[in-house]
């Protein structure tokens, strides 16, 4: 079968299938509650899916690393949950702190304010994200670093964390690095690139931090691997971290028990 021959027959259909899909759908109505306009539609859902901003905010109260898009009157522009006033909230599953203070309205504009709110850009497998980040408030709240790290992203600093990469993120570098050979560098241009096609360099580059949190994610993952996180009073010695090579000669698994007593012309063997 020449499958290309009849792709040509095809292609102009879906041509307009493609052009279809960058109008508005469902008559520009909400999908989910069929009563507001729908200018909001992400890249990341299946299906033509257009939502008012209500519905889609609510939609995407936990996958803030979604690509998303807003009709403009003539197409769909690329925008941000950022941009349309997304909030983060930590310490609570997503869910705001029952202990957060409005912000006094009295209170001098010189005067640092509490420290509700921060600003955080987070490195994912769709791109680089900033998003405005309200911290947990409560007495027993744990450190910012730890709140991170309970919503799935590490940390890449600890004293004021402003940086963060998602678990998937360095697991897919993990993968990238053994399988594609990718260095760090590629990987961060690929991101900036996700981000922003047309000026990847007002990205910010995080491609210092990656290799460094990288490395962190991995020796954590390891240790967890090798059983070092379940036994607190364990501590790893000298080459406990390595991992079971079953290529590796060891005697009474893959090399007889006399070995020292076989002589070099089996060595040459193994």
């Amino acid at each position: 079968n020449d499958f290309l021959r009849e792709w040509v027959t095809k292609r102009e259909s879906f041509l307009q299938l493609l052009l279809e899909l960058e109008g508005p759908f469902n008559d520009g109505l909400c999908t989910q509650c069929g009563s507001s306009d729908g200018h909001f539609c992400c890249s990341d859902y299946i299906g033509d899916l257009v939502h008012c901003h209500t519905c889609f905010m609510e939609h995407h109260k936990l996958l803030p690393f979604h690509r998303i898009q807003k009709w403009n009157g003539t197409y769909f522009d690329k925008t941000t949950l950022h941009d349309q006033g997304y909030i983060l909230h930590l310490g609570h599953h997503g869910g705001i702190c029952p202990d957060m203070e409005d912000p006094w309205l009295d209170i001098e504009g010189n005067l640092p304010g509490a420290d509700n709110d921060g600003m955080v850009n987070t490195v994912h497998t769709t791109g680089v994200f900033k998003h405005k980040v309200r911290w947990c408030q409560c007495q027993s709240a744990p450190k910012k670093t730890v709140q991170l790290f309970q919503l799935q992203l590490f940390p890449a600093s600890h004293l004021q964390p402003e940086t963060a990469f998602t678990f998937d993120v360095l697991d897919h570098f993990h993968i990238d690095a053994m399988e594609c050979k990718t260095a760090a560098a590629s990987f961060i241009k690929k991101l900036c690139r996700l981000t922003n096609n047309a000026f990847p360099y007002v990205v910010p580059n995080r491609e210092r931090e990656l290799c460094r949190v990288s490395r962190q994610w991995h020796d954590l993952q390891s240790r967890k691997w090798l059983g070092f996180g379940h036994d607190v009073e364990k501590t790893p010695q000298n080459g406990n971290l390595a991992h079971y090579c079953p290529a590796c000669p060891q005697p009474g698994i893959n090399l007889p028990d006399d070995w020292n007593s076989v002589g070099e012309v089996w060595f040459g063997l193994v």
